[in-house]
């Protein structure tokens, strides 16, 4: 089911056959349908029979019109073994268990679409293509229009590594205006957004001759299927699947985004020198070290921060909307899926998949899969919480800081800091030097202040900490 919901959320046509005996019934059904697989990922240890005696069975004793689907082969065992039995059949490639999402797409791209040049997984080759990538994008101008802004930053962070400008639009109406007065290199499109959506918005920016050269590459779910022809219907030139792989972003920017490399471009500071290693806790339910190659330790711990803030009481406000507003909330379960995908957090992800399936389908009974993502959200969250605020950032607050009006200053700037990190620190300084605190805050500012920072509110505490923390020179 795992595989199911995966190929699903790339759009993916996807018949499931629970053995060996299944799979042959519904190849031969296909066939007379005229309607034949392109794919098959088969399992290697199966009852009854096993996947190499299923694709040896398709390959050499069955006739198909065309040609039989492909072959990629999927195991938790001891792949040189399976090498030995494999030698005389045509499998395309295979994965070992468990299998990421973003292998998964590595595989379905070097299948299915031989002409594209993959990214293999060796830290080598991956750096050279790394190199090559941002040599060729430097300073190429990108405006981004997506609507959760925990995607706009993960996208940012990962193009700004490389110099790509980024330029952010929350709609599609935004990226109109920006358009108006602004020049880009390419358009990176979201699909779903409210006030305009990615297809209007492309179909707008189409009516302008201006725009015939600038490439719109959409950002979505739906790569296969009505929503790719629609999209290319209306102009837009190629898809990047959700969740986000860098790789394949890379690839297709290189493929439609064309620089000048004799217009010099400040360099970005990366957030981490290239090979540099730092610390970073294993998490519960969140594949860490996928999103460590792209991100660096700093960025993805403080989306990882946002992340909790923000879904701390998802399933109690999903709820409240379920009851009045179901398209609001299929939108939030929509959101979830993508964050969650493009952060890695799989188990999320992938129960998120399943409820918007279900909604889609107009499911009334889905009480089932809310607890399933309530539990699994719960994990999540806890699992940050414990890793980014026990020890780290502690060393922010000085235990020989006296308690003296003199200091709330710097204090101001300390709290502030811990915010804009997400840190659950914050909590911890405001404990610590709560006296300080009320000595220069009028009451309401104060109590408003430690509401929302003990409900994990960071952003409404850093809004309070700029319009009130001032010291009292300041306010007079």
């Amino acid at each position: 089911e795992i595989f199911h919901y995966i190929l699903n959320s790339f759009g993916c046509e996807v018949t499931l056959s629970a053995g060996g005996q299944e799979a042959l019934e519904e190849i031969e059904k296909s066939e007379d349908r005229d309607s034949p697989f392109h794919l098959m990922i088969v399992d290697w240890k199966m009852p009854e029979m096993d996947g190499v005696e299923l694709i040896n069975i398709i390959q050499n004793q069955l006739v198909f019109d065309n040609e039989p689907p492909i072959a990629l082969m999927v195991t938790a065992f001891d792949v040189n073994e399976l090498s030995s039995q494999i030698n005389n059949l045509n499998i395309a490639q295979v994965l070992t268990k468990p299998v990421s999402n973003s292998d998964l797409l590595g595989a379905l791209m070097k299948i299915l679409m031989p002409k594209t040049t993959t990214v293999q997984k060796d830290d080598t080759k991956f750096e050279i293509i790394e190199s090559i990538t941002n040599k060729q994008l430097y300073g190429a101008r990108i405006l981004l229009v997506e609507d959760n802004d925990i995607n706009q930053e993960l996208i940012s962070e990962v193009l700004s590594q490389s110099g790509v400008i980024v330029s952010v639009a929350d709609n599609g109406q935004e990226a109109l205006e920006m358009l108006s007065l602004e020049s880009f290199d390419a358009v990176l499109m979201d699909i779903q957004m409210p006030v305009m959506d990615g297809i209007t918005a492309t179909r707008e920016i189409r009516k302008h001759t201006k725009y015939d050269g600038m490439p719109i590459i959409a950002l979505t779910a739906n790569v296969i299927g009505d929503v790719r022809e629609i999209a290319h219907d209306v102009g837009m030139n190629d898809f990047i699947s959700k969740p986000l792989d860098v790789n394949e972003l890379f690839l297709i920017l290189k493929k439609w985004v064309c620089i000048d490399q004799s217009v010099k471009v400040l360099p970005v500071a990366p957030t981490q020198e290239p090979g540099e290693v730092e610390y970073f806790p294993c998490l519960e339910g969140i594949d860490t070290d996928t999103k460590l190659k792209s991100l660096g330790a700093p960025a993805y711990r403080k989306l990882l921060l946002k992340f909790a803030d923000r879904n701390r009481h998802f399933i109690s406000d999903f709820n409240d909307l379920l009851m009045n507003d179901s398209e609001s909330a299929f939108r939030m379960v929509h959101s979830l899926k993508g964050v969650s995908g493009n952060l890695c957090i799989n188990k999320v992800y992938l129960l998120a998949t399943e409820l918007e399936q279900k909604m889609i389908n107009k499911d009334t009974d889905i009480s089932v899969n809310t607890e399933k993502l309530a539990e699994a959200l719960i994990q999540v969250i806890m699992s940050i919480d414990t890793a980014f605020s026990d020890n780290e950032n502690k060393s922010c607050i000085s235990s020989d800081m006296d308690i003296d009006d003199s200091n709330y200053e710097s204090l101001i700037c300390t709290l502030s800091e811990l915010l804009k990190n997400y840190s659950a620190t914050s909590i911890d300084c405001l404990d610590e030097y709560e006296q300080l605190f009320r000595n220069n805050m009028i009451a309401k500012d104060y109590n408003a202040l430690r509401k929302s920072i003990d409900n994990y509110d960071f952003e409404t505490a850093l809004n309070l900490i700029n319009k009130t923390g001032k010291t009292p020179s300041d306010r007079d």
